[in-house]
Order: structure tokens, then sequence, then C-alpha cells
């Protein structure tokens, strides 16, 4: 599927290329031209063209709002927030664009300003799935569970097979000691996204905790490093090896996890509970 994509892409960018060659001042072709490079991956060439396409046309908000998604998949954030809010200037009703500064506000920690830009966006699109699951996490993070859960529901509703959605859920339910309706949820996600490696992963991790179906947390949490090696994930690979008493392993994990972030104070701790253990 990934080799048709790219083909589909690359003829794509060639016919965009073209219409350039006839135009060079054709904003919207250079436009489709960054799309096509943002889905391949490729920021920085789409970066110039959206920014190509805005010295031709101003005012075009998609491109500003483009532009803005391109800066955040780099990590720079105000520069994503400047573009983000020059797109709704020119075009106050776009919901996208509100939930993108949402999305952005909300990883500056600035919840509240998140929160507002979710709900502009909602008066915009009501039935926006990923605006209102955007709104749960935003919620949780505030500590306000029933809030986020009523706000995955409404995902859900709207859109039945919303992973994300069925994975946040089973979040905000284990943090109300919920587990079993968590576990439901996130056995859910999986159904629907067997390469969902957050829900592999939260599904281990309350298996862990409870101290229950160790072989299957061990599975879950081998997949999800497998689908997605990061740090978080890796921890909670060492978790349930310490879990099940396989402190070697544990170690060897938790070792990976501080080679990605070795500063961090839980995967620190949980090094030295290993540890303890493995000696005693």
């Amino acid at each position: 599927m990934k080799a048709t994509f790219k083909i589909l892409f690359d003829e794509a960018i060639a016919e965009y290329k073209t219409a350039i060659r006839i135009d060079p001042n054709d904003a919207e072709a250079h436009s489709n031209l960054g799309v096509a490079y943002y889905n391949q991956g490729r920021l920085d060439e789409a970066i110039a063209e959206y920014k190509t396409a805005i010295r031709i046309k101003p005012d075009n908000a998609e491109a500003h709002s483009n532009l803005g998604v391109a800066y955040y998949n780099q990590g720079r954030l105000d520069e994503a927030i400047a573009e983000y809010k020059t797109a709704i200037r020119i075009k106050p009703d776009n919901a996208e664009a509100h939930s993108n500064l949402g999305v952005a506000y909300d990883n500056q920690g600035r919840l509240d300003e998140a929160i507002a830009e979710y709900k502009t966006a909602i008066r915009i699109d009501p039935n926006h799935a990923g605006v209102h699951n955007h709104w749960g996490v935003a919620y949780a993070k505030q500590g306000k569970f029933d809030e986020a859960i009523a706000e995955f529901k409404t995902a859900i509703r709207i859109k039945p097979d919303n992973a994300e959605a069925h994975s946040n859920l089973g979040n905000a339910y284990n943090y109300q000691g919920k587990f079993d309706e968590g576990i439901a949820e996130y056995k859910t996600a999986i159904r629907i996204d067997p390469n969902y490696a957050g829900a592999h992963n939260n599904l281990a991790w309350v298996y862990a905790q409870k101290g229950q179906n160790l072989d299957e947390a061990l599975k879950l949490a081998k997949k999800a490093v497998e689908l997605e090696p990061i740090a978080d994930y890796l921890d909670a690979l060492a978790y349930v090896y310490y879990k099940r008493g396989e402190y070697q392993e544990a170690e060897k994990e938790i070792l990976r996890a501080l080679e990605l972030v070795p500063e961090n104070k839980e995967y620190q701790k949980r090094l030295e509970e290993i540890l303890r253990r493995k000696t005693k």
C-alpha cells in the first residue's frame, strides 16, 4: 500500500511541476505541490512551496494553514501558531485552522487557550470528531475526566472507528479507576487499528499494573516497541518485565529508554528499583 501511495504522490508531483513550468505564478499548483511533498515526509520542500504560494497569493488561507502544519511537525510551534492565526484572520470560519491552533497551544501547555480554539472549531463544525478528541485530551490534562470522557464519547459517536478516541477514552477511564472499561476501549482501538502502538502500550501497562495477563502484557508491550520504539514504550516494556520478575530483561529495556531520554526522572527511578530487586 505504501508503494502505491508513493507512486501516486510521485505522479502528482510531476503534474504540479509541469503546471508550474507552464505558469510559475500558479499559487494553487505550488500549494498542491507542497501538500504532495508533505505527504512524502519532505517537510523542507513542502515549506518552500507553501511559502512560494503565499508570496504569489498572500491571502491564501489554506497555504498558511498547511505551512503551519509543516512547521508544527518540525517542532516549530511559535511559527506554526503564527501561520494558523494568519489563516484564521483570512478565513475566520476555518475549523481545521482553529483545531490546529488548539493543538499547538496544547503542546505549549496553554490548555485554556487550546480549549477556546476547540470550542470555536466545534461551533463552526459540530461533527468534527478529531476536534472533540483533542478537546477531550485537553480536559484530561486538566484533570477534568468526566468532561474528557464526554468529548471522547462524542468523537466516537461521530466516528465509531476512531481508534485514537477509543484509546484516549480508555486512558480517562483508567485515571478514574474504571480499569475494566479502560481495557475494553484499548481492545476496541486495537481491533480497529492493529498497528496502533499507543493502544498496545496502554493495555500492556494496565495489565502490568493489575498484575494480570502478564504473558499477554508482554506480547502487547513488545508489539508497541516494534511499531514505535520510543522511550515511553520501552519504559512500559521494562515495567512488564519487572512485574514478571525478569529483572535482567527489565534493566535492558529501561536502559534503552534512558539512552533516548537520559534526564527522565521516572526512568531513573525505575532503573533503581529494578537494580534493587535484581540484587536481592
